[in-house]
């Protein structure tokens, strides 16, 4: 892909914003608002979004990290540099997982944005986020375990998760291992 600027970043691109403090803005008249309602102020570096949505923003996949603003539905001001911003098509290999056990969360992450150190599969965004609703069953809910005599449950969850992360294996047929 060409280089990012104010003028493409918003085609067809994934990034992760920082979370930034609203206050770095309070004085700035926004140089462009979307139909939605999300303003942007563009730097030399890179560019501030003031929204209250992330995730799927028209066509691009933008998350917030570290945000300042914790009420939901809040407006969030998250900052980029251009350089983080990388292409997204929805047919391409472009997606891993990662998944941090100790708070028992997972996210996605663009194949060029940080090193794969689980070794998970790189795949398209849909599979990616089907993956991503399955590793969010495993780890956030206990109905499916009431089918599973398991003394270790968190030992289980990671072991079916890192499965699923790593290999082309349905949920089910994981789960099927460890009856």
């Amino acid at each position: 892909m060409k280089r990012i600027t104010k003028y493409n970043f918003f085609k067809h691109t994934y990034c992760v914003f920082k979370g930034a403090d609203l206050n770095i803005i309070s004085a700035k008249t926004p140089n462009y608002t979307s139909k939605s309602g999300s303003s942007y102020f563009y730097t030399n570096q890179g560019v501030y979004r003031l929204s209250n949505h992330w995730g799927r923003a028209a066509n691009c996949r933008w998350r917030i990290e570290n945000s300042k603003e914790q009420a939901s539905g809040a407006a969030k001001l998250g900052y980029a540099d251009w350089t983080s911003f990388y292409a997204d098509t929805s047919d391409a290999s472009l997606y891993f997982i990662a998944v941090d056990f100790d708070i028992n969360t997972a996210t996605y992450h663009h194949v060029k944005s940080i090193e794969n150190s689980q070794e998970s599969l790189v795949k398209t965004a849909g599979y990616t986020l089907k993956r991503m609703r399955e590793i969010k069953e495993i780890l956030e809910k206990d109905a499916w375990l009431k089918y599973i005599d398991v003394s270790d449950e968190q030992a289980l969850r990671e072991k079916i998760v890192l499965a699923l992360i790593r290999t082309e294996t349905s949920l089910r047929e994981i789960k099927l291992a460890y009856r």
